[in-house]
């Protein structure tokens, strides 16, 4: 890698490519307003003394818009604190879907943090997300360099299709675990195809600083997501078979088992309650035992099929890339390995997902899916033709990157929601049956407004020109709109689960 960027256009180019790709991130981190139920999650679960896993009992009644950020989001700045957060998340994050390990982070970031403003909590958050991504940035490079390195236009290619993919863009701005996942992955990929190619080299040691770094890297794969054991699983199948082939199966079998097994006891070293994660998904078993199985693994395999197009390889490039590779067909074997195995991985995780359209439980593997394409870039011997296919794959991905429509899912835009929330000339009501529906508001919520919280329309006293967010989904009293009494309402707009109106008397 040193020997490569030795040449100062090639520096100039890296770099230009890895600022251009933080701006745009940046850019559209400027944009987004509200978060996602999740992302709040995150900073509640990160505080302990917070809202989760607390009382939500104790946000109904009157109560500022500060009191509620302070009580959902980070709010003691003191590292004392801190450090009683993350030892309590080590013992438990009540949330047997996740480990401790990206809260444990997100404490230790949000160190002095004080603030309710929304803008300036978000900002932080992905603020780490960004600092993964330049990790991620860099180690994706020396992927590519174990591949591509005496090809300059394939490999910045392929840097630039990796820097600005939507599905990657759009997962830095959600301040979730998925970003340091992705990372994880591509660590993992990165260090299995350096010992790879350190045994074609006769380089490689089955010795203790090896075994000390694998099994670290897959701790840390592993506590970055359940779904990671099945990567874990499916990688390590591959690379038995590869070893198989190489006939050097013998030594690495017992090698790279015994990785796994030690990163398993480090993952319950890490976090006390790792192995309740196991325990099951009622989301997830539910899917796949209910009477319409067969019918909604079908949408899944469509919402899988579709994810990719709309986040990873998009149509015209699937186009391009098959016509490649149907010209070429001795290519398929030049496709770096890590390859196959992440599309495996993302089609079953699809099946499995809670829920179909989700990018973010495949993005972490995303990333290796344009491995790709420089394989295909790499087949073309006609110079002119090459630098026509670079340029277009490069174009394709940073326009997509920079249309709205590509990035609104993680944007939260309000609407009318943050301007109807900040008026402190109407009393407003928020009537909702859980207590957590309400963070999807939070982030709108002015600190000096004052919000009334009930569970029903007669405990809010409702009087002309006061604001009423209705909860529909989750409105015992009211299953539809239709059986509101609209006639006391003027309809205003919704957002999320919420529909608001103003009342008329």
């Amino acid at each position: 890698m040193e020997i490569f960027l030795n040449f100062k256009r090639n520096r100039i180019l890296f770099f230009t490519i890895l600022i251009l790709s933080l701006c745009i991130r940046w850019y559209w981190a400027e944009q987004k307003e509200g978060m996602h139920v999740d992302e709040v999650a995150t900073f509640s679960v990160s505080d302990t003394n917070g809202a989760y896993p607390g009382s939500y009992e104790k946000i109904g009644g009157r109560h500022t818009g500060m009191e509620l950020k302070q009580y959902f989001f980070i709010h003691d700045a003191s590292l004392n604190d801190v450090f009683h957060d993350i030892k309590n998340m080590w013992h438990d994050v009540h949330d047997y879907n996740h480990t401790n390990f990206f809260y444990s982070i997100i404490r230790l970031f949000f160190i002095g943090n004080n603030t309710t403003d929304n803008k300036s909590i978000q900002r932080r958050g992905i603020l780490l997300n960004l600092i993964f991504y330049i990790i991620e940035f860099v180690i994706f490079l020396k992927l590519l360099l174990f591949y591509y390195r005496n090809s300059p236009i394939v490999l910045f290619t392929a840097l630039t299709c990796f820097a600005f993919m939507t599905g990657c863009v759009s997962n830095t701005l959600f301040i979730r675990t998925y970003e340091l996942q992705t990372l994880m992955v591509l660590l993992l990929s990165w260090w299995l195809t350096y010992a790879l190619h350190s045994m074609n080299n006769k380089r490689w040691n089955y010795n203790i600083r090896n075994f000390i770094i694998t099994s670290l890297i897959l701790t840390g794969v592993l506590l970055s997501g359940y779904f990671m054991v099945v990567l874990v699983a499916i990688f390590g199948l591959s690379l038995m078979i590869v070893l198989y082939k190489k006939k050097d199966f013998k030594k690495g079998a017992p090698f790279f088992i015994g990785t796994s097994l030690c990163a398993l006891v480090l993952c319950k070293l890490f976090y006390l309650r790792f192995f309740l994660g196991f325990h099951g998904d009622r989301r997830i078993t539910s899917k796949l035992t209910s009477e319409d199985t067969l019918s909604r693994l079908y949408e899944s395999i469509i919402a899988w099929g579709q994810l990719i197009i709309d986040n990873t390889l998009y149509l015209p490039v699937i186009i391009l890339l098959s016509v490649i590779f149907i010209i070429s067909t001795n290519q398929f074997r030049k496709i770096p390995w890590v390859v196959f195995p992440s599309i495996v991985y993302s089609f079953i995780i699809s099946l499995l997902s809670p829920y179909i359209n989700d990018n973010r439980y495949i993005v972490a593997v995303t990333p290796l899916f344009i491995l790709l394409i420089p394989t295909a870039l790499k087949s073309i011997n006609w110079r002119n033709i090459q630098i026509g296919f670079a340029i277009a794959m490069t174009l394709i991905y940073f326009v997509s990157s920079i249309r709205e429509k590509n990035i609104s899912n993680y944007l939260f835009k309000g609407n009318i929601t943050k301007e109807l929330l900040a008026n402190n000339k109407s009393q407003i009501h928020i009537v909702q049956k859980l207590p957590f529906s309400i963070v999807v508001l939070l982030p709108f919520m002015n600190d000096n407004v004052s919000y009334n919280i009930c569970n029903n329309i007669d405990s809010a006293n409702v009087k002309h020109g006061d604001i009423i967010f209705f909860n529909i989904q989750e409105m015992s009293s009211w299953k539809k709109e239709s059986e509101l009494p609209l006639s006391k309402f003027d309809k205003l707009g919704s957002y999320q689960n919420y529909y608001i109106y103003k009342a008329k008397h």
